[in-house]
């Protein structure tokens, strides 16, 4: 959608799957639009606050204009807040791989300066062989 075009919005009464146009609807009962589904939760206040403001709009076209380009402008601003959180989360991403990286190479370092290690087999034999712990030999 450009930023100069309104967007297009069906109004449709659930029970039948009938479209509802503005000619259809009667004074006073108009019909709530059937919202994308938001399965995180996020726009259950934006939605209210919608259909409020709708309902402040009484037919007067500068209201409707209003609501319009404050729709647009929030659609514009979440676009941008958008772009800036990828970078943040980016870059925290990176910074997180980095660190994972250096404390591998880090423990992979330690290991290298101390050694190999003995394995179970071998420090139950040198226990068994200095009688140390009761240990006994694998048979």
């Amino acid at each position: 959608m450009k930023d100069n075009e309104t967007p297009e919005v069906k109004i449709v009464h659930q029970p039948h799957g009938e479209e509802i146009t503005p000619e259809k609807m009667r004074a006073g009962t108009p019909l709530s639009p059937v919202w994308p589904k938001d399965q995180y939760g996020m726009t259950s206040g934006l939605r209210r606050e919608l259909a409020r403001a709708a309902g402040r709009i009484n037919g007067d076209e500068r209201k409707l204009a209003v609501f319009i380009d404050t729709l647009r402008v929030g659609g514009k601003w979440a676009q941008d807040r958008m772009a800036v959180q990828k970078n943040i989360r980016a870059a925290t991403t990176a910074a997180v791989m980095k660190r994972e990286a250096d404390a591998q190479a880090e423990a992979e370092a330690d290991a290298a300066r101390k050694g190999p290690q003995e394995t179970d087999e071998e420090r139950v034999a040198r226990q068994y062989n200095a009688g140390v712990g009761g240990a006994l030999p694998n048979k």
